[in-house]
């Protein structure tokens, strides 16, 4: 389906054009994304561009954008060195982070389900269904890199994706199966699935592949 992207906002921030950018990802499904990119960039379509994905963190793109309206913001930036879309920005690329789903905008309140993670609600009520969270996500992040070839500072063939945590597991999956991506930063993701996965008191539900 059309994207139908809006920029919703575009500000100048220092050195970078900060723009709040909208697109739908299918019908009834919108994602919001953080969009960087340096004041000093030409529309000329010769400009390499990051797909950013964010961990599984309280913030969703926020942090990850460098947006610092809290202190617990700000905190969770400095702790994981979080802002790399800006930092990215700030180095030349145009970045984009989206929300994933379930995260930041997307996140149906702070509590969704008291006392138990979202993502794992999640999980267990699209596996009713047949559908899995990871897969959606997947899906998202390829409409982000169909946003990208939209754009007049950037040139299709070089496009790239990084994440940390979750962002890593998302860059994995999304890099195997679009070929648009051209290099792929995984950052915090590979572990041993023995003892972390079934050993550990929790897993992301976000994060599975069923098998």
């Amino acid at each position: 389906m059309p994207p139908n992207a809006e920029v919703e906002s575009s500000v100048e921030d220092g050195e970078l054009i900060r723009e709040r950018v909208v697109f739908d990802s299918e019908e009834f499904m919108s994602a919001p994304c953080q969009v960087l990119r340096p004041k000093s960039m030409k529309p000329d379509r010769t400009n390499p561009a990051i797909l950013c994905s964010h961990g599984h963190g309280p913030f969703g793109k926020d942090a990850v954008a460098g947006v610092r309206s809290s202190p617990e913001h700000v905190a969770n930036i400095e702790l994981h060195n979080y802002n790399y879309g800006e930092r990215m920005a700030r180095a030349g690329f145009l970045t984009i982070s989206p929300d994933l789903r379930v995260f930041g905008e997307r996140r149906d309140g702070l509590d969704p389900f008291p006392g138990r993670d979202p993502c794992n609600v999640n999980f267990i009520k699209g596996a009713l269904l047949g559908i899995y969270t990871l897969t959606l996500n997947i899906w998202d992040m390829r409409c982000c890199v169909d946003y990208l070839e939209t754009r007049p500072e950037v040139d299709p063939k070089r496009i790239g994706m990084m994440g940390l945590s979750q962002g890593g597991t998302m860059t994995t999956f999304t890099a195997a199966v679009e070929p648009r991506i051209k290099a792929a930063d995984i950052s915090g993701y590979v572990n041993p699935w023995s003892g972390f996965a079934i050993g550990h008191a929790n897993f992301c539900g976000s994060q599975i592949v069923p098998g």
